[in-house]
């Protein structure tokens, strides 16, 4: 940037002035400034372009999603229950997209609009010197007035766009939950007739959405227009001056141009300042979903607890029936999974033989569903220590199949391998259509 602003004072003072046997260095000169350009330029283009292959953008931001959708395939069943998927999906989709680009990644663009000004402050300082003449204050001052003006208005404006960024947000959610209710829940509304409703309901949200976007676009819009307003005031004022001064010999046409130049240029960069800080403030309606979603209870410490139990307990019952039948191998289908009876250690239990069928009865309510949530492993106890966990062999891998239909994307054996590591002995065709038999 300095460089182009010495070239630019040289072009219009020296080289434009040339005349009579001098002229002939015209072509040359001119030559010798276009080269001083283009070769900055090029290496600006070659380093814009090789910023893609870095892949700073793309690691940070799979980090955020992968860890949003590793919680949630950890949270604890009161959450899931209660959860939003709205507000998970748009976490997911947007805000860590949001928070990498116009957070994180503003970093690298604040310090190169900042290094902007502070080098042409510098040239301020230098070209006083070179070109002996006195320091333009005219110019100096008002590139530091910027900051303060910029600071104090997006202190008034922050709350205001704080707020309505929110309300957006909460409003996208709700329209994203509500397709979300009406796709998963399409066979109900089919057989109640209600399309009409779901309908209704549906452009009501979209509706919602859509009056939130357009007065949050509209306080965007008036944020973003400060900066050129203000560096439009600031050239038009400089202009004048500046004007004045070329007339009576004060300053030179090039310097004069320069400055209308800088001018300009340290109003766009401040207004890039102003717009980067206002993407980062934007950001934190984003920032606090993903915290909160990042803190919910998880069933990793039950799942941990349970684990621990299940182990000391096989153990255990392994010793002692190598103890009783004097052998020190058993087979695997020794140990019984083991449904306690009553609320406290050391009642009575019923065990389950592996390899038999068992029928579960009872009336509606009682807890026919859990206990086989219970077996395998997708609820847990909420004390162990308090409440008799369902035992399970810790060698034996209980399989819940609910009552609901649930198939992934692709083929059948797709489905039934899900999970199945390739190579791995389990998903061997024969093993599969001998249990399908």
């Amino acid at each position: 940037l300095i460089q182009k602003l010495f070239m630019n004072v040289f072009l219009v003072d020296v080289i434009l002035k040339r005349a009579g046997d001098e002229a002939p260095l015209v072509v040359t000169e001119l030559m010798v400034y276009m080269a001083s350009l283009m070769g900055p330029f090029a290496l600006l283009h070659y380093l814009d372009y090789a910023k893609f292959s870095w892949r700073v953008r793309g690691i940070t931001r799979k980090t955020i999603q992968a860890a949003l959708m590793r919680k949630f395939l950890n949270y604890d069943a009161q959450t899931r229950a209660n959860l939003n998927h709205g507000a998970l999906i748009m976490s997911i989709t947007r805000d860590a997209v949001n928070i990498i680009d116009f957070g994180y990644m503003n970093i690298f663009a604040l310090a190169q609009a900042v290094g902007s000004i502070v080098w042409m402050l510098i040239y301020q300082f230098i070209s006083a010197l070179i070109f002996q003449k006195p320091l333009n204050y005219t110019v100096i001052l008002p590139m530091l007035f910027y900051p303060g003006v910029f600071a104090l208005f997006i202190k008034l404006r922050q709350q205001t766009t704080t707020s309505a960024l929110k309300d957006l947000f909460k409003a996208q959610d709700k329209f994203v939950a509500k397709v979300d209710t009406i796709v998963q829940n399409y066979p109900l509304i089919i057989d109640y007739n209600a399309r009409s409703l779901f309908v209704s309901k549906y452009e009501d949200s979209l509706m919602a959405f859509n009056k939130q976007a357009i007065a949050t676009g509209q306080i965007q819009l008036n944020n973003n227009m400060f900066s050129p307003w203000l560096a439009l005031i600031a050239v038009g004022v400089y202009t004048i001056f500046g004007g004045v001064q070329v007339v009576h010999g004060v300053l030179t046409l090039g310097s004069f141009l320069v400055n209308v130049k800088m001018f300009t240029t340290v109003g766009a960069k401040w207004g890039q300042i102003y717009m980067i800080m206002s993407q980062v403030q934007s950001c934190i309606p984003n920032l606090e979903r993903i915290t909160v979603l990042m803190n919910y209870r998880l069933d990793v410490p039950s799942r941990m607890q349970l684990s621990n139990f299940r182990r000391m307990t096989t153990q255990k019952m392994r010793f002692e029936l190598r103890k009783k039948a004097n052998v020190y191998q058993l087979p695997v289908d020794m140990l019984p999974v083991r449904i306690p009876v009553g609320n406290a250690h050391g009642g009575d239990v019923i065990d389950l033989v592996q390899g038999k069928l068992v029928y579960i009865v009872g009336p509606h309510g009682e807890g026919k569903s859990m206990l086989l949530r219970l077996i395998s492993m997708v609820a847990f106890p909420a004390d162990i220590d308090r409440d008799p966990p369902v035992f399970v062999p810790s060698h034996l891998r209980a399989l819940h199949v609910p009552s609901e239909p649930l198939f992934f994307q692709g083929t059948l054996l797709d489905n039934l391998t899900l999970g199945i590591a390739p190579g791995d002995p389990d998903g061997n065709i024969d093993r599969i259509l001998e249990i399908c038999k």
